[in-house]
């Protein structure tokens, strides 16, 4: 039951965080294609909610979508540093 409870709400929030934050920045004049970035990553983490119930595709999707985040995470990185400048 925690594995169940703890996964769900990590993805959840993990998910729903990611959206917020690509909302927000490509408002403040992010480029489109990180926003898109960011939320494609966020809906493919949010698939592992149905990793527990061995739904087929559903760990592969939670994968590939926590490997897009890190590396959003790392152009996010990048980004700023440059608008900084």
């Amino acid at each position: 039951m925690g594995s169940v409870v703890g996964e769900t709400l990590g993805y959840s929030l993990t998910a729903v965080w990611t959206v917020l934050v690509a909302s927000v920045l490509w408002r403040k004049g992010f480029p489109r294609w990180f926003a898109v970035l960011g939320t494609v990553a966020a809906a493919l983490i949010l698939l592992g909610v149905a990793a527990p119930w061995r739904v087929p595709g559903a760990q592969q999707a939670n994968c590939a979508g926590y490997v897009l985040w890190s590396g959003w995470m790392l152009a996010l990185a990048v980004l700023w540093g440059r608008r900084r400048e």
